[in-house]
């Protein structure tokens, strides 16, 4: 395992060093600088083994993101995965009031087209302003990267119902998009039962410090997040009905794709539709294998369009 960590607050920096220090069962690399100006460095580090397969975790500092132009080399490594923390809520708040020019200029350098800003708002027509920022930027990244999927995962707060931020993954395997899914339904958990308990505490007025993990999960205790979930599946369910009805036959490896790039979207949601559907009559299997009930990804089963 090889690390490498860039900070540019000095003060931070300093925190950094002591915690590396204790690390002693893989390298780690320190980088004290501005991103934009470390790129050289962090692919020098990359192409020093060629054994490397980078992931590379992207956190900016503010609302604005990174220069797409600073970005694309690392985007086009072969093989790498990308995680972006995107500060979707600073974004939205600029599209609905864009007349910063300053804030202008690094919205067009982080997504790298003017036209973007017009993109995202006819798109907010259709899915509102929050999810129209993340899907314009992942598709950005997928076309600088080339990407087989991106998907993304909400980030909450902890004391109000609002998305804080959200994650943007980038992948060109199947393997990598599954083990994101597995990720963020596990981290999914964790956050709603640290919602739920902040929540109580601050009805109950104890103080922040006193917080513990609430004790289970249960994702209808959130009214929040039930809704958040119930959004997702809708529009993951109308991309794979749009998908089968267009193409009449598509396998259901392209299916569990377009399905995943949801958030809070999983495999059982996906065959659970599609196994009401084919009750229906809407759609049948085929190379289904002998024995099965429910398609598997991987077995080459094709899903085809019957009916409305």
């Amino acid at each position: 395992m090889r690390f490498l960590f860039l900070e540019k607050d000095e003060d931070a920096f300093a925190k950094l060093q002591v915690y590396a220090a204790t690390i002693q069962d893989a390298e780690v690399k320190l980088v004290n600088g501005e991103f934009e100006k470390s790129v050289p460095q962090i692919m020098e580090f990359v192409r020093r083994d060629a054994e490397t397969f980078p992931f590379v975790f992207i956190d900016p500092t503010g609302w604005t993101g990174f220069p797409l132009a600073s970005l694309r080399p690392l985007l086009t490594l072969r093989p790498v995965e990308i995680l972006i923390n995107h500060m979707t809520g600073h974004i939205q708040r600029f599209v609905e009031d864009p007349k910063d020019i300053g804030l202008r200029k690094s919205f067009i350098e982080m997504h790298g087209d003017e036209n973007e800003l017009v993109q995202i708002k006819e798109l907010a027509r259709k899915v509102g302003i929050e999810d129209a920022s993340v899907i314009r930027y992942g598709e950005v990244v997928r076309r600088e990267g080339s990407f087989k999927h991106i998907a993304r995962a909400n980030v909450l707060y902890g004391d109000k119902n609002r998305t804080y931020f959200n994650l943007v993954y980038a992948t060109r395997a199947d393997a990598g998009l599954e083990a994101f899914k597995g990720a963020e339904r596990k981290s999914m958990e964790v956050m709603e039962s640290q919602r739920l308990e902040v929540q109580r505490q601050k009805r109950a007025g104890k103080n922040q410090e006193e917080f513990q993990f609430a004790p289970e999960f249960d994702p209808d205790y959130s009214e929040h997040f039930a809704a958040l979930r119930e959004r997702h599946l809708e529009t993951s369910q109308k991309a794979v009905l749009d998908c089968v009805r267009s193409a009449r036959l598509v396998s259901y490896d392209q299916l569990w794709g377009i399905a995943l790039a949801q958030p809070l979207t999983w495999e059982a949601d996906l065959k659970s539709c599609l196994g009401d559907w084919r009750k229906q009559g809407r759609i049948d299997y085929e190379k289904l294998p002998a024995g099965a009930r429910v398609p598997k990804k991987g077995d080459g089963v094709l899903v085809r369009w019957i009916k409305d």
